[in-house]
């Protein structure tokens, strides 16, 4: 003999498991666009003509922005018609970090008074390295750097560059194997 559910249970499952359907997901909200960003450059060293240093800026929305070397008295301003890309060149001698866990005041800062998408590229014959900008307020606490060593040339070491977005930053460096600068791991 079949067993029937009272159909105002029915009705209580059907309810609470369309709640969480509804519900507004509460994780963190990931974007690309905003109105500040903070980055750098690493070295690109292959040997050949120096690395030209450019950032792109696009907006659904017509902007302004500025694009800046703070500690270095460096800065340019643009239009950035809505639906386009504008690129800036950067000073490469003020912007490109280099050397062996060195701290440099070479950070570079985009200010915008619309949200706009960011784009830096450091390229050279035969190489190029590229990144999508994240904003200021997307950013998090805690990261993780995967890297590889070459296999063709001992001279080319993982490098890893961090700009802090904000004054008194703490940050905290824990290697896994020990580094060509002298620092251990763990």
């Amino acid at each position: 003999m079949k067993q029937r559910l009272p159909s105002c249970l029915i009705i209580f499952l059907c309810v609470i498991s369309q709640a969480g359907f509804f519900k507004k997901i509460s994780a963190q909200e990931f974007t690309t666009e905003g109105k500040e960003f903070w980055f750098g450059f690493m070295e690109n060293t292959l040997g050949s003509p120096p690395d030209t240093l450019v950032v792109s800026m696009s907006s659904r929305f017509n902007a302004t922005a500025t694009v800046s070397i703070p500690l270095a008295g460096w800065s340019q301003s643009v239009t950035i018609p809505a639906n386009t890309s504008v690129t800036v060149g950067i000073p490469r001698d003020l912007a490109m970090a280099s050397g062996c866990g060195a701290i440099l005041p070479r950070g570079c800062r985009i200010q915008a008074n619309e949200k706009i998408s960011a784009y830096a590229l450091n390229f050279q014959s035969y190489s190029a390295d590229a990144t999508l900008l994240i904003p200021n307020n997307t950013l998090g606490d805690k990261y993780y750097l995967n890297t590889y060593r070459e296999n063709y040339s001992n001279s080319r070491q993982t490098q890893m560059l961090v700009v802090a977005a904000y004054p008194n930053t703490t940050i905290r460096i824990i290697p896994s194997v020990n580094t060509s600068c002298g620092n251990p791991a763990g």
